[in-house]
This record gives C-alpha cells, structure tokens and sequence, in this order.
C-alpha cells in the first residue's frame, strides 16, 4: 500500500479518536504517522514536508490533552520549526501558535497563553479575514483565557463574535460545525460563573446536540457536557438530576477509556461535590482520594486540576469540622498555584478567600481577616474596585470586623461591597440583599436604630420583589428587623415582624418544626420584655409543647424552654415553680452532656437569679460560684466568658452593699475584658459603668466620676457624641450630681441625654421616657412638685402609648409619682396613683406577689398621715397575708409590717393589740436571731427597734448597739451602714439625754464618714451639726460654735444657701450669742435664720415667730439697741414692745 493512502487512512482513525476524546489511541496512531513520514525525504517534497509538519503538531495536541506537557511542547516546537519553511501555508503556523498557547493554559500559564493565541489571530486575520471559520477558532480560544481569568464579559464578547461567524457558515451550508458546539460550552461556562444557570443549561444542551449529531452519543466530549450540565443541577441543589448527569458521564468514560483515567478522576471530583451537598462526608472523602490518586500519578504533585480536587478535599474537612486538615489542604492549593500561576492570580484569590472562611467557622477572626484582606489585594490590583469578586470580599470582610467587635470598619467595607454590588448587579438582587441585612446589624450594635430599620426594610422589600411572599429568607429578613425594632424599644412592631415570620414558617414548615418553635421562643422573649408575662408563657408553652412532640421529653432543646418558661415564673414571683423546671433542665443536660457544661451554666445562672429575687444571696453567690468553678474548669481561667460570671458575681455584692468584693470581682471582669478587647471596647466602657456606680453608692462621689469619664471616653470614640449610650452615661453622671445635691450640674447633663435620646430614639421611647422620670426627680428635690408631677404624668402617657397600661416600667413611674404627691400633701392623689401601681402589679405577678405586699405597705403609710388607721391597719393586714404566704411566717420582713401594725393600733389606742402584735414580732425576730445573723437582719433589726422604743419593751441602747456590734462584724469598721446606725444611736442617746454617750457614738460616726467620704459631703455638714447640739447642751459653747461652723463651710462650699439645715445652724449659733450677750451677732445670725426659712416655707412658718419672739427679747433686755435692730432684721418680724 502507499504510504500516503496508508497515512490518510491511519489519519482518519485517529482523528476519530482524537473527536472522541480517546487521546491515547489517537497518540499511538499519530506516533505510526509520524515514524512513517520520518522515513520519506522531506527535504525533495514540500507536501511531504508539510506532512511531517502536520504529524508533529498532532503528536504534539494529543500528548497536550493528556497533559503531557513536556512532550507536547517538543512536538509542537518540531512542527513550528517546520512550519515557518512552509512559506506559502501561513495557517499551519497559526495551528502551532495555538498549540503552544493550549499547552500554556493547561498548565495556568494564562498570559503566556493568551499571547500565542494572540499570535495565532494575527495570522489567521491576515490570511483569512476576520468572517471566517478559522478566524473563529482564534476568538473563541481567546475567550476561554478571558474566562479562567475571571474577565467574564471580555470573554462573552469574544465568544460571541466566534458563535456569529460560525453559525453564518452553518446557515451557508446547513451543515453544523464541531467547533460551535465547543464556543456554545464555553459560553455555557461564562454563564454558569455569572449565576446565569438557565442560559448556561440552554448553551450546554446546545452543544450536546451538535456534538451528539456529528460524532454520536459515545464520545468524550458528551461526557464532558453531561459533567458541565450536573455541575448546573448542583449550583441549583438538584442533587438527583446532578447525580445522573455524572452518572452518564462516568458509563461514557468507562466503556471508551476506563476508569483509571483524568476524565474520571474528574468525574470522581464532581460525585465528590454531590455528596458533599448530601452531608456524606466519608463517601465525599473517598471520591476526593480516588480521583488525587489518578492525578498525582498522570500529572505529578503540582497540577491546577490536583488544587482544584484538594479545594474540594478541605470542603468535605470543613463539613466535619476538621478546620486544621481544611486549612493544610488549602494550603497545598496556594503553594501549587503560586508555584504555577504566580503569587498574584484570581484563582489564588479565590483560595485565600476559603481559608479566611474557615478561620470564621473557628472563630478566629483576626486571622481570617487577615486571608480576606490578602484577597481583596489581589482582586482590586487585578479587577478593579467594580467587580463583584471585589463586592463579596468586602463584604466578608465586614463580617470578620463585625465578629471582633469593630462595628464601624465593618460598616465601611458593607458599604464598599454595597456600592461595587449596586454597580455590577444592581439593587434587586438578593446578594444586595443579604449585605442589607448585615448593614441593619451593624447599625443595630452601633445603636443606629432607625437606620438598621431602614436598610433591614429594603433587604425585606428586594426578597418580596424576587421570592415571593412566602420564602425562607424573606422570614429570617423579617426576624432580623424584628430585632431592631426590639432593641429601638418598639415591641409591638417587633412582635408585628415576628408574626409575619411565623406565618411564613406555618406554611412552609407546618404546624410542628422546632424553627417555628424557635419562633414562639423568640416572641415570648418580647412579651417578656413588654412585661406581658401571661402572653409570654402562652408563647413559651407553644415552643413547649412543639418540642415535646417533636423531639420527647428528654432533649436539649426542651430544656431550654424548662429554663425559659422558669425565667417567667421567676419574674411573676412564682418561685418554686421556677425552680422545679429549672430543676428539670438541670436534669437534661446532666444527662444529656454532663455536669460540667456550658448549657449547666445557664440554668445555675437562672437559679441565681431566683435566689437573687428572693435575696437569698448567700444561695445566690453559690450558684454563680458553681458557674464560675464549671467556666474554669472547661475554659480555663482567662477565658472572655469568665468575664460575665464575674460581673454576675459582682452584682451579689453589690445587693448585699459588699462593694469592696464587688469592686473585686468587676476589676477580674474588666481584665479579661481588657485582654481580649482592648482597652476601648465598649464592654469595658460598661463595666468602667458599673464600677463608677458602686462608687457611687459608696458615696466617693469624685471616684465615681473618673470610672464614668473613662467609661465616657471609649464610648465616645466608639460610638460618636450622639449615641443613645452616651446619653444614658450623661444621666448616670447627672445622678451623682443629684447626691452632691448639685441640682443645676444634674439637670444639665440630664437635659443633655435627653436631647440625644429625642433626636435618635423620638419622644415616644421608653429611654426617653426614663430621663424624662429623672428630670421629675429633681424638680421633685426642689420643691417643685407641680413641674415634677407633670413630668411624671407625661412618661406615664409615653409608656403607656409604647407597651399597654400593664407594661413593669408603670409600676416604678407610678409610685414616683404617688410619692411626689405625698410630699407636697396630695395624700389623696398619692392613693390614687399608688392604686394604679397596685393593679399593675397584681396583673402581672398575680394577687400574692411581694410586689403587691410592697404597695400596701405604701399605701398604708398615707392612711397613717391622714389619721385613716382602720384602712392603715387593714392594708398592713393584706400586706402581711402575702409576706406569710409568700415567705412564711418566719421572714423579717413579716418583723417589719407587724412594727409597724403596732404603731397603728398604738395610735388607735388598742395597746392590747399593739403588745399583742409587738409580741409576734419579737418572737419572729428573736428565732430567726438564734439561726443567723447577716447584714441585712441587722438592718431590719434597728427598724425593728423603731416600734418597740415607744412602748418602751426593752432597753433601746443596748439593742442599738447591738444593731452596731453585728454590722462591724459583717461590714468592718469604715461602712456606710454602721455609720448611719451609730449616728441613729447618738440621736437616741441625745433624746434620752445621755449627753457623753451621745458624744462619744457621734464622733465615732464622724470618724468614718472622713474615711469613706468627700470632704464637702453633705452628710458630714449633718454629723458637725449634731456635735454642735451636744456641745451647746453641755455648754460648751466654743466646740458648739465651731462644729456649727464647719457645719455652715460645708453647705455654703456646696452652695446649699437655702437648706434648713444651714437655718437650724444660724438659729443655734444666734442662741449662743444671746447667751453670751453678743447680741448684735444674735440678731444677724436670726436674721439669715430668717430669710432662708422665709424662702424654703414661707411667713406662716410657725418658728419664725418663735425667732421675732427670740428678738423681742433681746430688744427688751437692752431698748438702746432697738433701732439698731430695727435697721438690720427683715421686715417679716412683728416686735411688741
């Protein structure tokens, strides 16, 4: 045979393999083409030589498409060579050109690439013009660069071009060219990149059918699109129809080259994937094996396809959360992509991108941010700051800085990504949607409320637009702006948002799935908040009653509700059944995870609190300790959770008036804070608050201010000068003022945080409403109860707009306002008001509520005022009732209320009952004495003393001292509490007229008010005066005049120029110069006496007659100086003469 019949014939089967994707074959036969051409002289015959040409380049694409790089290369450098002697075939050289240029992009070396394609454009454009066949070939070849480097419209418009040309010629020739059904897959794959998936769908179906009509349904390249048509079903979580794509795939490759082939280790990779979205993990790894076991061995250890199975090895690692083995796998893909593409390439982008995702799922932020970053560096140098890749980046970006507490620099890279989204996608899009959704959560952090609504609106507004009314998303978008409204205190749109969540899940999920028990959680969690405790235990036994039937009776997710319906019960004062259920859950998680587990820790808090409620602290720091022994042991002693137990801790002491402990325990909390925050992190801000409020207490009043300045400056530059934080910090501020008595420095700060909470939260806020109640309380210190009684009304019409007529807030609003109209003698009014406080509290915590015992108290006392005993006695009754029922007969609180029924039936003239009641009392009192004695027992104990004085039962000295000895004992030497209990002891050895003892109890009270207190407090001014009495009574009138002086430096340093303290002290001094006969000195210190209690209780005041009654004397005593006294006292005074 021939040699050249016998080479076409050999040529015509190996392009049939070659067309089939059966490259081995081909390679075999185009080797025997080649040995054959080699054998006749190329050198007598140029169409010999072009033979030869012709051999090598195929030689050199079939070793190409199976990767052989290196022999493609040698072979495609021969032909080349020989190319360029064919001076009269041009395209030849073009056809080496691009198969230099497909060796380069198999091997990621995509510029290269793209430069030999470029190459073989020009000569195909010259030779044949730009509307030809093989014109096409160079732009399509040209758009599969443009597309592996993510230049996705570049790319589109290049394919495009080669599809037009080449449908005009099969519109020429009806008949259909091979080519366009490779330039109709590649624009397939342009489209699936861009999440076009139905277009991508169209285009590869396209294909299959030219391919399957020229070259039959067995053939490679219908694998390949059955493989690109399953990674389509993918992406569109079809998982069956991708399942059978790859299948068909798979049965093709089988019979044509067998498994132990790239094509199936490709295949392997894509069934990988599939059961990945399946959660089949093991059998997704074994996949991943397979086909890295083919690869390693036909392409070495540095492959872009190897990277490409190792990506999707870390995403099975990250399923079953192996995060360590996800990052080395990724880490292998970047070192084989910088190896091959460099250290700047999209692709490598893209693979610092899924390590930054993985170091999220660890909760390693930092170093995710740092992989994120190196990303976006990459992105912006290649594709510029409008580019979707670029929008995604800074948005995850955003999220890490979220994380870590950075709610600013998170908002600025939303609001980068938002602005590349809106130009590349536009604003319906539910990718914008998503990065709405995450804007609203960092505006809610950075307490920009409204705004959060805003954009949490529009998220909810593009989801109803592109999903429907009825969608999974559109119900978390509205559980997100739910949370805003929560936190802008607008619960009854909160609960709105939630309920048209609800409604979605009802149809979606039916009527028993844990989400929409979640759901029924999260609104019982707001009626919570609104103080609807009754609809809040309706929604809770909901979720309740879901997770029974879902989940049985012994789950986690039960004992969560246990724990949340307990919660309830202990607001509503039931406090046993809060204890049963949390007994429950305790139960489950022992259980279910152990005794030492964070889910423990809750319900040990929970069980805190109830001790809290019932101030049984001593329970309550055991159940907190017990939290803080299971922190440890799980988290270490530096853990950031450590820091909540603390403060927990911190918070007991604080009940319990223990401030150096709870000073302890807030310095631990801060320290962890400060170490795993920073020193400005806005939880330290709030802990610096809550140590300056303990100082507050603690009367160091100057101390106070320093933890709240620090407190302000890290607020301030975290969150601006116009925050509704930074307001409540001004009105924290305000109060201590309001202690130093500096009412104009207090309304001024008060004044202050109210213009912020206006502007930020609206006059219709329960916040607002709060400063609005401070204000009254200062009018309400000044005498100015008119301007403080409309106030208080005014945040009632607020509260009640807001959260109902029942809402916990009223109750404190309404006795501020019944003790106004007490102390401007409204007595009536202040029934009324207490009235409406006691129905609130019945509603809410039922008929037998401690809060309801409280409130008969209150009302009991105005009966007393008013001379009412039988309806004084019958509230003191009720009240008792509750205290018995609530905390039996053995409480002393119940000590207190008969003390005080005693008073009552004392006044009434029944001192049978009076005894009779007194007796009670005592006997509680004395058996509870015998079990225990604690601070607050001691305290209860003086006010218990207070009845008994009057019937004169026992020795009242050595009872108070008693009072005292206990609380040194508990409290120490320097302790507010023994301070006030021996100046109470002084005042009753001054009335028993125990003059010495009183002195002596008196100092050892000035003694400690020094050490704890400022020098110009006005409790020291308090403590100098009662000195001065006991000097002046033991006539010693130069020690009185100097205590009464220092007395006066105090109030006038606190410009306290109207107190009636600083009047009593001008009175006594003005006595001590009559005695003395100075009587000039008298009359001026009468006179100041005079003005100022002119000014504070105007001229009926009935000791300002006894002061003109003091002066008539003097006049009388010495008439000479009757003019002088005529020219200085003020005209208020009537002298007879």
């Amino acid at each position: 045979m021939n040699v050249k019949i016998k080479n076409r014939s050999q040529h015509a089967i190996a392009n049939e393999n070659f067309n089939n994707g059966n490259y081995q074959a081909a390679l075999t036969l185009y080797m025997q083409i080649l040995e054959d051409c080699r054998k006749v002289d190329h050198q007598i015959d140029k169409a010999t030589q072009a033979d030869l040409c012709n051999a090598n380049l195929n030689v050199a694409k079939a070793h190409c498409m199976l990767y052989h790089s290196q022999q493609a290369n040698h072979f495609c450098c021969q032909s080349h060579q020989l190319a360029k002697q064919l001076t009269d075939n041009h395209l030849i050289v073009a056809e080496c050109h691009d198969c230099s240029g497909d060796i380069k992009r198999l091997a990621g070396r995509y510029c290269e690439a793209l430069v030999e394609y470029q190459e073989s454009f020009s000569t195909r454009i010259s030779v044949k013009g730009e509307d030809n066949p093989s014109t096409a070939k160079s732009f399509n070849k040209i758009g599969k660069i443009l597309y592996l480097q993510q230049k996705y419209n570049e790319s589109l418009h290049m394919q495009q071009k080669a599809r037009n040309i080449l449908l005009l010629q099969v519109d020429n020739n009806n008949i259909p060219n091979i080519d366009i059904a490779e330039v109709y897959s590649d624009i397939g794959m342009v489209y699936m990149s861009q999440g076009n998936l139905l277009d991508a769908s169209i285009l590869f179906e396209k294909s299959l059918l030219v391919i399957i009509k020229i070259l039959g349904e067995n053939n490679l390249r219908v694998a390949d699109i059955y493989n690109k048509l399953g990674s389509v079903y993918l992406m569109q979580n079809q998982l069956e129809e991708a399942t059978a794509m790859f299948k068909k795939a798979t049965n093709i490759i089988n019979e044509i080259i067998g498994l132990n082939t790239l094509e199936a280790a490709t295949t392997f990779n894509n069934f990988a994937r599939i059961q990945l979205a399946q959660g089949k993990y093991d059998e997704a790894e074994l996949m991943c094996s397979k086909s890295l076991s083919i690869q390693i061995v036909r392409l070495g250890n540095n492959h872009l396809k190897i990277a490409e199975t190792y990506t999707t090895l870390s995403q099975v690692y990250k399923g079953v959360k192996k995060y360590n083995e996800a990052i080395d796998a990724l880490q292998k893909v970047i070192n084989m992509q910088r190896m091959i593409l460099g250290d700047r390439h999209l692709i490598i982008a893209e693979s610092y991108f899924n390590i930054g995702e993985i170091y999220d799922l660890q909760a390693s932020y930092d170093d995710s941010l740092l992989f994120y970053q190196v990303c976006l560096k990459i992105r912006l140098e290649i594709s510029g700051d409008m580019d979707e890749n670029v929008a995604k980046t800074y948005h995850r970006i955003g999220l890490a800085q979220f994380s870590l507490g950075e709610y600013n620099n998170a908002l600025n890279h939303y609001h980068h990504g938002l602005r590349c989204y809106l130009e590349m996608i536009g604003f319906q899009n539910l990718t914008v949607a998503s990065l709405l959704n995450d804007l609203g959560f960092a505006n809610q952090k950075l307490e920009n409320y409204n705004e959060a609504i805003s954009v949490h609106s529009q998220a909810i507004s593009i989801q109803r637009r592109l999903l429907g009314q009825c969608n999974s998303s559109l119900a978390s978008s509205y559980n997100s702006i739910a949370i805003a409204y929560q936190l802008n205190g607008n619960f009854n749109q909160a609960i709105c948002m939630l309920q048209k969540k609800l409604k979605i899940q009802l149809v979606l999920l039916g009527k028993n799935d844990t989400k929409i028990a979640n759901t029924y959680s999260n609104l019982g969690s707001l009626y919570q908040l609104q103080g609807k405790y009754v609809d809040a235990l309706v929604m809770y036994k909901k979720c309740k009653k879901i997770l029974l039937k879902v989940l049985g009776n012994n789950n986690i997710d039960l004992a969560e509700s246990h724990r949340n319906i307990g919660f309830i019960y202990i607001l509503q004062g039931r406090y046993d059944d809060a204890m049963s259920l949390l007994r429950q859950s305790l139960q489950i998680y022992y259980e279910k995870l152990g005794q030492n587990d964070l889910e423990v820790v809750k319900v040990y808090e929970n069980i805190g609190s109830i001790y809290n409620c019932q101030r049984d602290f001593s329970s309550a720091l055991g159940a907190y300790r017990k939290c803080l022994a299971i922190k440890l042991t799980l988290l270490g002693n530096s853990h950031f959770d450590l820091a909540v137990t603390y403060s927990d801790i911190a918070s007991i002491y604080y009940s319990i008036a223990q401030f150096d402990q709870a000073l302890d325990s807030y310095e631990k909390c801060l320290k962890i804070q400060e170490n795993h925050l920073g020193l400005d992190h806005l939880q330290v801000a709030t802990t610096y608050y809550n140590i300056g409020k303990i100082y507050y207490l603690q009367n160091k009043q100057d101390t106070a201010l320093a933890m709240y300045n620090k407190c302000k400056n890290i607020q301030l530059k975290s969150l601006g000068e116009k925050n509704p934080t930074i307001a409540k910090l001004y009105i924290s501020i305000g109060l201590v003022h309001v202690s130093k008595e500096q009412y104009e420095d207090a309304m001024l700060l008060y004044q202050k945080g109210l213009a912020i909470q206006i502007k930020y939260l609206g006059s219709n806020n329960s916040q607002t409403a709060s400063t609005l109640s401070n204000i009254a309380s200062v009018y309400k210190a000044q005498n100015k109860f008119d301007d403080a009684i409309s106030l208080y009304n005014n945040c009632i019409s607020i509260e009640e707009e807001l959260s109902g007529d029942h809402h916990g807030c009223m109750i404190i609003l309404y006795q501020n306002l019944a003790s106004t109209y007490e102390s401007c003698d409204k007595l009536d009014d202040a029934i009324k008001a207490y009235h409406k406080c006691l129905n609130i509290q019945q509603h809410l915590f039922g008929e037998n509520s401690l809060h309801v015992a409280s409130t008969f108290n209150d009302i009991a006392s105005i009966y007393v005022k008013q001379s009412k005993h039988n309806d004084a006695a019958f509230q003191c009754e009720e009240s008792i009732k509750i205290l018995n029922k609530a905390l039996g007969d053995k409480s002393l609180l119940v000590v207190t209320m008969y003390n005080k029924l005693a008073n009552i039936y004392a006044e009434q003239g029944h001192i049978d009952k009076a005894l009779t009641t007194l007796h009670q009392s005592l006997d509680i009192f004395l058996a509870l004495r015998k079990e225990k004695s604690s601070k607050n027992e001691t305290i209860l104990f003086r006010d218990a003393l207070e009845c008994k004085q009057q019937f004169k039962c026992f020795d009242q000295m050595s009872l108070l001292q008693k009072t005292v000895d206990i609380q040194q004992n508990f409290l120490g030497d320097y302790n507010s509490l023994v301070s006030m209990s021996n100046h109470n002891s002084g005042s009753t050895y001054l009335a028993a007229d125990r003059l010495d003892d009183a002195l002596k109890i008196c100092n050892k009270c000035l003694k400690i008010q020094r050490q704890i207190l400022d020098d110009n407090h006005p409790a020291l001014a308090k403590t100098y005066y009662k000195l001065g009495i006991i000097y002046l009574q033991q006539d010693n009138h130069k020690d009185a005049l100097s205590m009464f002086q220092l007395s006066i430096d105090i109030q006038n340093r606190n410009d306290d120029d109207n107190d009636a303290l600083l009047a009593n002290c001008y009175q006594s001094i003005a006595s001590i110069y009559k005695l003395s006969g100075n009587k000039t000195s008298a009359i001026m210190m009468y006179d100041k006496c005079l003005n100022i209690q002119k000014t504070l209780f105007g001229e009926s005041y009935p000791n300002i007659s006894e002061i003109c009654q003091e002066l008539n004397e003097i006049a009388i005593t010495d008439s000479r100086k009757f003019y002088n006294i005529e020219k200085i006292i003020s005209p208020q005074c009537e002298f007879y003469v």
